[in-house]
């Protein structure tokens, strides 16, 4: 399964019924590499974030960190992890009746 076929699956979905556990599994294997690539990149960006404020308060004499921003950049990555997470387990649900 190409990289693409796997961000569609994570994006779009796929509504087709599967006929055997191994089409279960490589479904459910893809949809979680696909999940998996999106919270890097969401910790990729906290870093890049933190990295970017961190060489801000060095140029300051002396050097000083915004608290606010800081805050503000944790409590943006905090949301896109409970988002995250929300999406992985809106995808494994039990079906009603089991």
């Amino acid at each position: 399964m190409s990289l693409s076929n796997v961000v569609a699956l994570a994006i779009h979905g796929d509504a087709r019924c599967c006929n055997s556990s191994q089409q279960r599994l490589n479904r459910t294997r893809a949809f979680l590499v696909a999940h998996g690539v999106w919270f890097g990149s969401l910790v990729v960006t906290l870093v890049c974030c933190v990295h970017w404020l961190e060489l801000g308060a060095n140029h300051l004499q002396p050097p000083h960190l915004s608290n606010q921003m800081f805050a503000a950049v944790l409590i943006a990555f905090l949301i896109g992890t409970a988002a995250w997470i929300s999406a992985l387990m809106f995808a494994f649900r039990r079906a009603t009746g089991e």
